[in-house]
């Protein structure tokens, strides 16, 4: 029966793990680039198929021939309104960057319901960090291997102080880390950081229903892995763009949108086992828990190193 539920529950996770959503979203990016001659060139990158998404400028710009990527305003973008449509379904948001005349830029996540953004002469300190912390927020909230982690971090740990104590080092090492990445002092491979952010599913996984991990020992673990999952944070931040004017209140509101949002699903997380306690479940639901991370872990190593391997 127990090899039964395991290949079941291995059934289930690849099936979830399928379409490698790690720290990815199905975003967009839009980057819209001021020539200061009234050409502005607009790119669009992302791995996905957009369907029918549609950039909307302003009026008063002509839209570019066919094949062609610059379009002619009549004047600069500060102060208009650039819209995105065709959100939802296969993509799901679009960041839009616009870097003005001067070097400056500005960014903005747009969303199905807020797909309209005005373009700011320059974006304020406290803009960048409201700004920031939602795209931090939401990043984690879509990044199903940064929840699976911290949900087995829950399982391993089981005490409130002794997981506070390790989600903190986690936040420490992996603030830290990305803050590196996006300013250019570390760079890692975008590959080797999602390897590696499998490999730590693994072994967290691992020690599920062993003898009880000290909060120290705990802490010093989730600091280690912490930096790694930072280095795959860092990537989704570089993607929304740093602003040169407002680079540490973009960090600052970067970091304290993934700390809330960790927050909020550990908190449901020890809701569910001190459910399960109560009716003397709590060591099957860690059981199902350490199946169901440790086996996506490692599909997901297998399909992330694998690449890697054929490269070298």
């Amino acid at each position: 029966m127990r090899r039964l539920l395991a290949l079941l529950l291995a059934l289930v996770a690849m099936a979830a793990a399928a379409p490698a959503w790690g720290h990815a979203m199905r975003t967009a990016y839009v980057d819209v680039v001021e020539r200061g001659d009234g050409r502005v060139a607009v790119k669009v990158t992302s791995g996905a198929t957009y369907g029918d998404l549609r950039l909307v400028m302003p009026e008063g710009c002509t839209a570019p021939a066919r094949g062609a990527a610059t379009w002619t305003c009549d004047r600069p973008l500060a102060g208009r309104a650039l819209r995105v449509d065709g959100l939802g379904g296969v993509t799901s948001d679009a960041v839009v960057s616009v870097t003005f005349a001067d070097g400056a830029s500005a960014s903005q996540l747009l969303r199905p319901g807020s797909s309209s953004w005005t373009v700011p002469d320059r974006p304020s300190a406290t803009e960048a960090l409201g700004r920031y912390a939602r795209a931090g927020f939401f990043h984690v909230l879509a990044g199903l291997d940064h929840l699976l982690f911290l949900v087995a971090l829950v399982a391993l740990l089981r005490r409130f102080r002794s997981v506070l104590l390790a989600e903190t080092a986690f936040t420490v090492s992996h603030s830290v880390a990305f803050a590196a990445t996006a300013l250019g002092v570390v760079h890692v491979p975008q590959a080797a950081a999602e390897a590696a952010i499998a490999l730590s599913l693994v072994l967290v996984a691992l020690g599920v229903g062993k003898e009880r991990v000290r909060p120290a020992r705990g802490a010093i673990a989730a600091f280690v892995f912490g930096a790694v999952h930072g280095l795959g944070f860092a990537g989704g931040l570089t993607e929304l763009g740093v602003p040169r004017g407002a680079v540490a209140p973009a960090i600052a509101g970067f970091a304290v949108g993934v700390e809330v949002a960790q927050v909020a699903f550990l908190l449901v997380c020890f809701a569910l086992f001190a459910l399960a306690s109560r009716v003397a479940m709590a060591r099957r639901l860690a059981t199902v828990t350490a199946y169901v991370v440790g086996v996506t872990g490692f599909f997901w190593l297998v399909e992330r190193v694998l690449p890697l391997v054929r490269g070298v």
